[in-house]
């Protein structure tokens, strides 16, 4: 009884932190990624057990499947606090193709005259083993990206917490290995397992409402410019202007471009433009400047033409006069240095002719 009462609380206070984080910043996707893994696992305290709060049928349509989107919403809201555009991708759907497909596969059978222990088989080896590799590898996919970018404004802010769930997600994965494995060797009853380790997620719930109490800034962006003369507005228009810039502009290659050229060009005053770039890029001027260098530079890099150039005389054309420099600001903007990238090119097979 008493667990039960654990696990309830724990899910409410689940539904109740995710429409906090939710609407305390509803612009920033990231924080939606996260909301909605809060209340995926919040879901899990009351589904994933054998307590009884759902019968057979509303379980398969509630919560059957769902344990294929903790791994993706935990990833792409590292991912979103590390990139530089806001923009949601299409691309970002596919993330998620595994859970609708098991989802739907689950639903045919539950539903149609196929024998059921064609369902056991499918939970046993998909959802057992499947699912662990598959989180896995996303964890992996995610700790790749907080070395990567260790210096971005948000993921400072956040890392803490990032670090806590994705070690607590680690943790479990392996724990969860671990039965499955015992469960081949020895067969065992082991339902009431889920019910206790949930009562770990719903002190994880907790810690992430500790860590809103304590430190608010991780999800309130745009208070750093709350009483700024530019308002949200003004910071999407420029923000895209920004883009455009250097989408469709090389003057930042130029080795003595700077954040004076760049205002001037937009007619606006310095302090402003910072304001801008903060607020819509979540980084500083340097590091978008870099940011977009780097990218001029792996193009160049994929070209057969650029092929007698070695890689510091392509930074060169770029903007860098410091290879010291152009090498730290590629390892941070691509997570691996340039000689490493172009022979990952070369290996792939991408260099290419105009």
């Amino acid at each position: 009884m008493i667990l039960k009462y654990i696990l309830i609380l724990g899910a409410l206070q689940g539904f109740m932190l995710a429409g906090v984080i939710y609407f305390k910043n509803s612009r920033q996707i990231a924080h939606k990624y996260l909301a909605s893994l809060l209340l995926v696992i919040s879901l899990g305290c009351l589904a994933d057990n054998d307590l009884g709060f759902f019968n057979l049928n509303y379980h398969i349509i509630i919560w059957a499947g769902n344990s294929f989107l903790m791994a993706p919403l935990l990833y792409l809201y590292i991912d979103q606090l590390v990139s530089y555009k806001r923009s949601f991708h299409k691309k970002t759907l596919l993330h998620f193709l595994p859970f609708v497909a098991f989802k739907i596969l689950i639903l045919v059978i539950h539903y149609s005259e196929l024998n059921k222990s064609q369902f056991l088989i499918l939970t046993g080896v998909v959802l057992n083993f499947g699912l662990i590799v598959y989180n896995l590898i996303y964890i992996f996919l995610a700790f790749t990206l907080v070395r990567s970018d260790q210096n971005n404004l948000l993921l400072k802010r956040a890392v803490n917490l990032i670090k806590t769930l994705l070690w607590v997600f680690l943790i479990y994965n392996v724990i969860f290995l671990f039965r499955r494995i015992f469960d081949l060797i020895s067969p065992a009853e082991l339902a009431f397992f889920e019910n206790y380790l949930y009562v770990g997620v719903a002190i994880l719930i907790y810690f992430i409402s500790f860590k809103i109490i304590n430190q608010p800034n991780i999800f309130i962006i745009k208070s750093k410019y709350e009483k700024s003369a530019i308002d949200q507005k003004d910071i999407a228009v420029y923000g895209k202007k920004i883009e455009r810039f250097f989408e469709e502009t090389e003057d930042y290659l130029n080795p003595k471009f700077n954040m004076s050229l760049l205002a001037e060009d937009l007619k606006l005053e310095k302090h402003k433009l910072s304001q801008i770039i903060g607020g819509y890029f979540n980084t500083n001027f340097y590091d978008l400047l870099n940011y977009y260098r780097i990218q001029k530079v792996c193009d160049q890099l994929l070209l057969a033409e650029n092929k007698k150039l070695n890689l510091f005389g392509v930074a060169l054309n770029c903007g860098y006069n410091s290879k010291s420099t152009f090498n730290a600001a590629f390892k941070k903007v691509k997570g691996i240095t340039p000689s490493q990238f172009l022979s990952l090119s070369k290996e792939k097979g991408e260099i290419r002719t105009i």
